[in-house]
């Protein structure tokens, strides 16, 4: 797949303390994660708060310190550490990111953690499958904790976008007798229901929230990330190295995925509103076979159902 954005890109935010932009990336010490954090990095020339939130520090530590130098000594580029599978820790953190936040504002959350593995649910101590829990439902928490960050940003005229890097176009009919993906569980279906719920619950955001953006991403088929050797799953570690080589040549670097989407969440993106985009900057409802599995009044109904049972699931006010 061919890069979308170069590193040449004109994307350069100016140094201004009225307009440094704030951003904050949930799972971007590893994968297509990374990539964005460095590709805003890169294009902001370091200087833009950053927060990255994760739970492997050193890996933290290392990308921060790799970031362009900021030309302004009060800008923040900082590491929070936080297993994001527990519900509990996306709570804390969103309330103490309220308070630190420069301005009390957040143009920026972008959000890519993610898991995979074939050793059954594997649920928390709140009762969450953790491939759910990180691709979903953690998500979900932490938009709807920020979104007064996200408020703030967009009464001041400036961009306030929230990108969730999963699966659109891939999602799968929502049973509503196992919302929580829990009687009848594989990783493919908890994979795609998080998919289908990431579509309800923004498309639902989008219509109370109607003067920002929320944006649903496809990485790319293949990207080079660490999935299979961070898996759960002995013998998904095991191959991880063989299904490296073998896929190499098919395969698209962290860095070119990062840059894809990052442009994707400025330039593709520019309008308020719900989009769901492709790898390669494609409007996927616009693409047969790509729109939201439910249609019309059927629509409405899930997107109530999706949106009550994520409140309760995470527990969020």
């Amino acid at each position: 797949m061919p890069i979308i954005a170069s590193h040449k890109s004109s994307l350069i935010f100016q140094p201004s303390k009225q307009t440094l932009p704030v951003a904050v990336f949930v799972g971007g010490t590893s994968g297509t994660g990374q990539g964005i954090v460095e590709a805003f990095g890169r294009h902001t020339r370091g200087n833009a708060h950053i927060f990255l939130i994760g739970r492997n520090k050193a890996a933290a530590e290392h990308i921060i310190s790799s970031l362009p130098k900021p030309s302004c000594a009060e800008i923040r580029h900082k590491f929070i550490q936080c297993d994001v599978s527990l519900m509990s820790n996306v709570s804390k953190v969103s309330q103490d990111l309220l308070q630190q936040l420069p301005d009390g504002k957040l143009n920026y959350l972008v959000m890519s953690p993610g898991y995979f593995s074939l050793n059954g649910l594997e649920e928390s101590a709140e009762g969450i499958g953790r491939i759910i829990a990180l691709c979903y439902y953690a998500r979900f928490k932490f938009t709807i904790g920020l979104l007064p960050a996200l408020e703030k940003a967009q009464q001041r005229g400036e961009d306030a976008k929230v990108l969730s890097v999963l699966l659109p176009g891939r999602g799968v009919v929502i049973n509503s007798n196992d919302l929580g993906v829990k009687k009848d569980y594989t990783p493919f279906k908890a994979l795609g229901t998080a998919a289908t719920y990431t579509d309800l619950a923004f498309q639902k955001l989008s219509i109370t929230h109607p003067s920002m953006t929320f944006i649903h991403a496809f990485p790319g088929t293949l990207v080079r990330t660490k999935t299979l050797s961070d898996s759960g799953t002995p013998f998904l570690r095991m191959v991880a190295p063989a299904f490296k080589l073998l896929s190499y040549p098919f395969s698209i670097s962290t860095e070119t995925a990062g840059e894809n989407m990052l442009h994707i969440m400025l330039h593709c993106a520019k309008q308020a509103g719900f989009h769901r985009i492709g790898a390669r900057g494609e409007n996927l409802d616009a693409v047969k076979g790509r729109g939201i599995i439910y249609e019309d009044e059927k629509l409405q109904q899930m997107r109530e159902v999706v949106w009550t049972h994520s409140l309760e699931a995470t527990k969020t006010a």
